[in-house]
């Protein structure tokens, strides 16, 4: 079990904005060149992207997909491994929620990602595939 949870602590996401879709990429150490595992969201599947605050100060960038797509179930649940508990994918509306960054309160730079860094990802990923925010 401490072997796991060393592996999954030590990796790395890779967001890729493409113009066929958004390509999430996970790498685990010692390979960070090539990517473990990959999620494939096509441009025509993604419905909304968002930031949620969770508690205790953490956030977590989730994207909503239509219900159609198809995501291997490893790489959902090494995308979705983190401290609070969570579905894989769950379904909200219509759409599947695909829970894809957790950061902890903690983490900010240099240690790793922070609101700032989600909250940018949230809005460029709403610009390239022109998404609305639900008011």
């Amino acid at each position: 079990i401490v072997l796991l949870l060393i592996f999954l602590l030590a990796r790395r996401y890779r967001i890729v904005l493409r113009p066929d879709g958004l390509l999430v990429e996970l790498h685990f150490r010692p390979g960070y060149r090539r990517p473990s595992r990959t999620i494939e969201l096509p441009v025509e599947s993604i419905r909304s992207v968002r930031l949620d605050r969770l508690e205790m100060g953490a956030f977590r960038l989730a994207v909503g997909v239509d219900y159609t797509v198809k995501i291997p179930r490893v790489s959902a649940f090494l995308a979705n491994v983190g401290a609070f508990r969570k579905n894989n994918v769950t379904e909200v509306r219509g759409e599947q929620i695909i829970r894809l960054f957790e950061i902890q309160p903690w983490g900010t730079p240099p240690f790793g990602a922070d609101f700032q860094d989600l909250r940018y990802l949230e809005r460029r990923i709403e610009q390239r595939y022109r998404l609305q925010e639900d008011s």
